[in-house]
């Protein structure tokens, strides 16, 4: 989530690279725009712990009220507050915000979710070899020819990479024991910091050579962001395992965090015309004021979120709960 909310900082922060001077300053706008990773491991993680689990419709219809509750909260604060910024918004987008495809990750993943349980079927009933065979395919299709080529042959769509991540992350927990995915976290984490490095090197060269756009290695499907989102991910399944109720208690808000801050009616407020990160795109205090900034929104957007769970979200699941075992 940090890396997302870096990554917004700088997307949405109304930067004009043209008119920044400071080559540092320049690159780093340019290279934190690497928020993709952030949602690679998390359709990573989802595939390797959904995979064992079993699925809960509650569970998708608590996301939906979780982003229809934010959608329709940030709504009502801009009413009474900021009506202004409503201008160019359809007001009937946000009682509808997965349709309206309001939060495209929210959409995709929620069709995900829904989804799973037949992933899943496959996943634990098909052949090792049937499985790493489709794999190949969909990584082929998908990350390879798209990488090399700049086209795929039945298209881009982020359900169909979500999809592709998932079986990846199940893979990795139904077959942890395949020599590819040893124990090494130091190896995983060399071969993360290589591609990290390739990226930020494509964005400085194409940079100067317009060949291609600067962003060409830092999309959602990308192989070196896909290579290094899946090292990240195997660097942290093989990490000693610890338990941290504060990590836990934190973790359950951060898509709380993407919920309100990447809200389209308060990302321009936020980023733009509340922290002004724009201005400081000469400044020598710019990568200090972005940490800063980023800690900032994630701090707010967690006490928002916690105060949710513990006032709606606690409250209405226990009446549900006690009410339907009654």
């Amino acid at each position: 989530m940090l890396t997302i909310l870096l990554s917004h900082f700088s997307v949405h922060g109304g930067f004009d690279t043209n008119l920044i001077s400071n080559p540092i300053n320049k690159y780093f706008v340019q290279y934190t725009g690497l928020g993709e990773i952030g949602v690679d491991c998390f359709v990573l993680i989802s595939g390797y712990f959904l995979v064992s689990s079993r699925f809960h419709p509650m569970k998708l219809i608590k996301l939906e009220l979780e982003v229809l509750c934010y959608s329709l909260g940030i709504l009502l604060c801009a009413f009474l507050f900021a009506p202004a910024a409503l201008t160019n918004f359809s007001i009937r987008s946000f009682f509808f915000p997965t349709l309206s495809g309001q939060y495209w990750f929210m959409s995709t993943y929620l069709l995900l979710y829904a989804l799973s349980p037949f992933i899943n079927i496959f996943l634990n009933n098909a052949a090792q070899k049937i499985l790493e065979s489709c794999l190949l395919l969909l990584l082929t299709v998908y990350v390879l020819l798209p990488t090399l080529t700049g086209y795929t042959i039945a298209g881009n769509s982020t359900i169909t990479i979500f999809i592709t991540l998932y079986l990846l992350g199940g893979y990795v927990r139904l077959y942890p024991d395949r020599l590819i995915f040893s124990s090494s976290c130091l190896k995983y984490l060399l071969v993360c910091m290589i591609c990290y490095l390739f990226i930020f090197a494509s964005v400085v060269f194409f940079d100067h050579v317009p060949v291609r756009p600067y962003t060409y290695f830092m999309s959602l499907n990308s192989l070196p962001l896909v290579l290094c989102s899946f090292c990240l991910f195997l660097t942290a399944k093989n990490t000693p395992v610890f338990c941290s109720r504060w990590i836990n208690q934190i973790a359950s808000s951060v898509l709380g965090v993407y919920l309100i801050h990447d809200n389209p009616i308060l990302r321009p407020l936020l980023w733009q015309h509340l922290l002004h990160n724009y201005s400081y795109g000469n400044s020598s205090f710019l990568i200090l004021y972005a940490m800063l900034a980023v800690c900032g929104v994630f701090v707010v957007c967690t006490v928002v979120d916690q105060l949710r769970i513990l006032l709606l979200e606690k409250p209405i699941f226990h009446f549900l709960q006690k009410n339907g075992s009654q």
